[in-house]
């Protein structure tokens, strides 16, 4: 599947729910197929914001022997060290300093991206300038639990869409085999990461743009009679990707989003556990709320080879199985995906007459 850099820079601004602070990062230069290039134009472009702006500061704890009474003294460590023969005192006090958790996993990631593989060399240079502006910042050896350590506030909110992107590249910058350098994996390969984003890029994207819906996930008890006791509580609760909610329109629309490297399965047919699930969703809703009776579904996927627009009726629901171009220009996503929605909660669109089958016979 191919996903030109732009947008899939863009996906995950509007995944991470970031997208003002995504548009401050000019990233038009960058070669269209280097995802490595990408994100180390955004690393390099979102510190030079962060400098102009004045790189955050915090309260740092130091214990050290000072000349002067500061903070709070420590008078074990005072007598221990005779403090007759030495007359300075061990204190622990706190700095207004430089030196903290978010600046450090800034610095680590920059130091870490200047070894990638194919790199450019004017970005390595570039990115060696940041190292030494940031010299007063401690080293940080990086684990992937440090990003959980992070608090940021409303005055330093940028931090925060810098720190997803210092993640995404821990995550994907590996060590080569001979421990010289590391590599850029090609993420946008994995289905399992990618699927991530793309649902949590389509469920933002319509809460920013659908004023006339709530866009949430919603849950589902599965509408099953228990007849033993006991029984109902273990009926697991089914949670969907999106929920689009319009009481002006009377209209429920359930979205599964899917990211697949084939949208069909081998056979040439939709996956039959896709509808299925789709199809519990839409029908255990039933009688959960006033407009349930007027729930449709959607399989969203992203095309591949080409695109898929088919809408069927069961029990009074509509399905309808669409797919969006993620290789073309920005604006036409945009558009289309809104014209997904549009079609599904206005418009009563051709049914076909039979259900595709999957090469198990399944629905």
């Amino acid at each position: 599947m191919t996903i030109p850099i732009h947008n899939l820079y863009y996906m995950l601004c509007y995944a991470w729910n970031r997208l003002e602070e995504g548009e401050i990062i000019p990233v038009g230069q960058v070669d269209k197929d280097e995802v490595s290039q990408l994100f180390a134009k955004v690393l390099l472009e979102g510190t030079f914001h962060l400098f102009k702006r004045g790189l955050d500061r915090g309260y740092v704890s130091y214990s050290d022997e000072i000349q002067r009474i500061r903070g709070k003294i420590d008078f074990y460590q005072n007598i221990k060290r005779n403090f007759c023969r030495q007359p300075r005192l061990y204190c622990h006090y706190d700095e207004f300093d430089y030196d903290i958790l978010h600046n450090q996993i800034l610095k680590a990631t920059i130091k870490n991206m200047i070894g990638c593989k194919g790199l450019k060399e004017e970005l390595k240079e570039q990115l060696k300038s940041l190292v030494f502006r940031l010299h007063n910042v401690s080293d940080l050896f990086l684990r992937k639990t440090v990003f959980r350590q992070v608090q940021l506030h409303r005055n330093n909110s940028f931090y925060d869409f810098m720190i997803k992107v210092c993640e995404l590249i821990y995550d994907n910058l590996l060590i080569l085999k001979d421990g010289k350098g590391r590599r850029f994996r090609d993420f946008v390969q994995d289905e399992k990461v990618m699927s991530i984003i793309f649902e949590e890029f389509v469920r933002n994207f319509y809460e920013r743009h659908l004023a006339n819906y709530q866009v949430r996930r919603s849950y589902i008890e599965w509408q099953l009679e228990p007849i033993s006791d006991g029984a109902k509580a273990y009926l697991p609760r089914m949670e969907t990707d999106i929920t689009l909610l319009s009481t002006k329109r009377k209209k429920k629309i359930i979205i599964d989003t899917k990211y697949y490297n084939q949208t069909l399965s081998s056979g040439n047919k939709i996956r039959s556990d896709n509808l299925y699930q789709l199809f519990a969703y839409v029908k255990n809703q039933e009688g959960s709320g006033p407009f349930s009776m007027q729930c449709d579904g959607i399989l969203l996927y992203p095309a591949v080879d080409r695109g898929y627009n088919l809408s069927y009726k069961i029990d009074g629901h509509k399905i309808f199985i669409r797919t969006i171009n993620l290789n073309q220009d920005w604006r036409d996503i945009e558009k289309d995906l809104l014209a997904i929605v549009k079609e599904a909660g206005e418009e009563e669109p051709p049914v076909h007459s039979g259900a595709v089958l999957d090469e198990a016979g399944g629905l």
